[in-house]
């Protein structure tokens, strides 16, 4: 099943994400600002597609902080990447990998998943995910 979401992002939903879901900014915007980040904060965006939340993000945390992205979709990554390239937000590490088994060996101040849990097997991941440190 994982495979068949992987190539609909990939092939199908990626040229078209960003107009399919703008209805959902508003909603991503309302989460980044009752997140109590500052300046300076590191975020970990969990299946962060073409990174819609990552403008929001950026005018809070700033360039002094950090946006570390995972996707399993890396043509939505792609997408993310131009988006920063053009922005010139240069704290924006991109991966591409499986949300439910990601392992990084970095503190984060908060984590984001936005739309991703629709498309997650919460059951697969309940235990991984329990070693989460987030100071939010």
């Amino acid at each position: 099943m994982e495979n068949n979401i992987k190539k609909r992002y990939d092939w199908i939903l990626a040229p078209i994400y960003n107009r399919l879901q703008n209805h959902m900014l508003k909603y991503k915007k309302r989460a980044v600002e009752i997140a109590n980040l500052k300046k300076g904060d590191s975020v970990l965006v969990f299946c962060c597609g073409s990174g819609m939340e990552f403008p929001f993000l950026e005018d809070i945390i700033s360039n002094s902080g950090k946006i570390v992205g995972i996707d399993f979709s890396q043509k939505m990554l792609d997408i993310a990447k131009n988006t920063a390239d053009k922005n010139g937000w240069k704290n924006i590490s991109l991966y591409q990998g499986d949300a439910t088994s990601f392992k990084l060996n970095e503190q984060f101040d908060a984590g984001f998943c936005t739309l991703g849990l629709s498309v997650i097997n919460i059951f697969t991941c309940e235990t991984q995910w329990q070693d989460i440190d987030c100071r939010h």
